[in-house]
């Protein structure tokens, strides 16, 4: 099982905080593609544009490694694996 946190402004816009999906070979982009079904919302719509890179400030970590540092969405999971996602945040 991978487990996926979404986490601040993204956490109550979908009403989740924690899923766990079964996917074995799997990218971060096929578990958060998932995690849309199982919720019938747009997950991806928020952190990415629409040529489906991800937005400036969303952070998505593996196992703690942010994956812009890795593969991107494309990122392969194995079973145990934690995702993190963090939509872009505004400030100043």
């Amino acid at each position: 099982m991978v487990t996926i946190t979404f986490q601040t402004t993204l956490r109550r816009s979908l009403g989740v905080h924690t899923m766990q999906v079964e996917r074995p070979g799997a990218t971060v982009g096929d578990v958060l593609a998932q995690c849309e079904e199982a919720l019938g919302q747009p997950v991806l719509a928020h952190l990415t544009n629409a040529q489906g890179e991800l937005l400036r400030g969303v952070m998505i970590l593996v196992n703690g490694k942010n994956v812009l540092l890795l593969q991107g969405l494309g990122t392969a999971l194995k079973a145990e694996d934690e995702v993190v996602v963090f939509p872009p945040a505004g400030g100043g």
